[in-house]
């Protein structure tokens, strides 16, 4: 049986990647002085910790129900289970893309998008996750092995050095080049997997520590809402620069991520009886994968046909998207049903 705060948490993911697709174009075509900016681009910055809050809850998933263990056959379930159906939606995108004039066949560009994982802004999630797959030897000997605190620590400190020094390190060892993918090396994340390696595996002290620490938890997510919202957006408008942003967000993600747990331990028993909440659940990883094609069609075969403006543009991509993540959510819901009839 699926476990209701976990497949809570997953919704509110899923649910929040797509919001950040679909604010996207008003985010580049609201005027940055209009307040409806503001309302736009603070939540759509608030948004931002789903990447850690996938990474922290795929490693939290796997420990969580940690049994014998054999390296070839986890990675081939990886690669069967998420390998190729990412491949198959980078494909599909592709040639959607080339269907509303974006790009012409090349498949060179092709398979440098499968690696890089920049067909389409959700794609480099998948490219992040299998380094750390590719690592799980790695990480099973960490959990066995060294105490919390000291990983804690160690990923945490590790990956802010790297997060903020890879780029100059491989300048150093090739002089000249100019490395822009450090958002998709699994050290820009790397606490965020640790932490949710440890979570999983010992799940229940996690929930316990959340409830005893809810008052401080709930504290420090309020202070870094608004110390990260207000704060991205003078950053952003100019007003003054701030040089510790990155830190602040940081901080703002693991909040929000323990956040997600305080609140489905409230209210996962209630929303996951919901129908349609179910069916989004067991159709997440593809409505990740293709909501955002879908929002290309959206937004290029029917608002700027019609000269929509990206204030109610925002309204009405967001009505088609999550309108056909509740349709497919239905679908989901009333196909399990009927196969559990056929096989009782």
């Amino acid at each position: 049986m699926r476990n209701r705060e976990i497949s809570f948490v997953n919704v509110v993911l899923c649910l929040l990647v797509m919001w950040i697709h679909i604010c996207s174009v008003a985010v580049t075509g609201l005027p940055k002085e209009n307040i409806s900016f503001f309302g736009v681009y603070v939540p759509w910055r608030l948004s931002a910790f789903v990447v850690q809050g996938f990474i922290f809850l795929s490693a939290l998933k796997y420990f969580r129900k940690e049994g014998a263990f054999s390296y070839g056959s986890f990675l081939w379930g990886r690669i069967r289970k998420i390998g190729v159906p990412y491949v198959i939606a980078v494909i599909i995108s592709y040639l959607g893309l080339i269907d509303l004039g974006y790009y012409t066949f090349d498949a060179g560009f092709l398979g440098e998008s499968l690696l890089l994982g920049n067909m389409i802004a959700p794609f480099y999630f998948i490219i992040i996750i299998f380094q750390f797959y590719l690592l799980m030897p790695l990480w099973r000997k960490m959990t066995e092995k060294v105490d919390f605190w000291v990983a804690a620590l160690a990923s945490v400190m590790l990956m802010r050095l790297f997060h903020g020094g890879l780029p100059a390190m491989i300048g150093i060892l090739s002089p000249g080049t100019e490395f822009i993918y450090n958002d998709r090396v699994f050290t820009s994340y790397l606490a965020y997997w640790v932490l949710g390696c440890y979570a999983g595996k010992y799940y229940d002290r996690f929930l316990e520590g959340i409830r005893k620490n809810q008052g401080v938890l709930l504290t420090g997510f309020v202070v870094f809402v608004l110390a990260d919202g207000l704060l991205s957006n003078a950053n952003n408008r100019g007003f003054f620069r701030v040089s510790f942003l990155e830190d602040v967000h940081t901080l703002y993600v693991f909040c929000a991520i323990l956040f997600l747990f305080w609140i489905g331990k409230k209210v996962a028993d209630r929303v996951m009886a919901w129908k349609v909440v179910q069916g989004i659940d067991r159709m997440s990883f593809y409505l990740y994968l293709y909501h955002g094609i879908f929002l290309y069609y959206v937004q290029d075969a029917f608002l700027n046909r019609f000269g929509v403006g990206p204030a109610k543009g925002l309204l009405l991509r967001a009505v088609c998207c999550y309108g056909m993540t509740v349709v497919v959510g239905l679908l989901a819901w009333y196909w399990k049903k009927r196969k559990g009839k056929q096989n009782p």
